[in-house]
């Protein structure tokens, strides 16, 4: 997409570290892939990201010792890599979940519903915002390039609100597989 602009959300950055490149972003990815399909953990720290169209939606602070760490000020796409659970005890897949038995599942979106005005002290819609049409992009991006993921766990096929990418419908998992859970494409 033409001018959109990503910025590390995660962490503390040298000063000028903040911005990711879509080739940056790419690389990452291709090496998360790689990795995962060798039955190991990824870094996923380069997936929580700010994306944004204008670069006045994201602030710059700096902190001790010179470095920095960025926060939107104006609605932005939010990034963060995804985390699922499955519980044999009642056969659900759970979204967001944390702790050692969790597996690396794709990417959670967000984008606020409202936002405070930073001049105005107005309560705004975020789809009003800059960014609002990135949000709409994104959707039907979503709805265009992925489909909806069954798995088959516990001999039992479970419809899930999880999506997985139509160039990745051969997607090997070992971390699922060694679970003893299958995708269904």
């Amino acid at each position: 997409m033409e001018g959109i602009k990503l910025y590390r959300s995660k962490g503390l950055f040298q000063k000028g570290e903040a911005p990711l490149s879509i080739d940056e972003l790419v690389q990452s990815w291709a090496l998360s892939l790689a990795t995962l399909e060798k039955g190991e953990e990824s870094d996923f720290s380069p997936f929580y990201l700010y994306l944004t169209l204008d670069e006045a939606s994201i602030h710059h602070q700096i902190v001790e010792g010179g470095r920095e760490r960025t926060y939107p000020v104006l609605p932005c796409l939010i990034s963060q890599p995804g985390r699922l659970s499955y519980s044999s005890l009642d056969q659900t897949f759970r979204v967001s979940a944390f702790g050692p038995e969790t597996i690396p599942w794709g990417f959670k979106w967000s984008f606020p519903q409202i936002y405070l005005d930073p001049i105005t002290r107005d309560i705004l819609k975020g789809a009003q915002s800059p960014n609002g049409v990135l949000l709409e992009k994104l959707r039907r991006w979503i709805r265009d390039e992925t489909f909806p993921v069954a798995f088959l766990a516990d001999e039992k096929k479970i419809q899930t609100p999880f999506r997985l990418g139509k160039h990745l419908e051969n997607l090997k998992h070992p971390i699922l597989n060694s679970r003893g859970i299958h995708v269904i494409a």
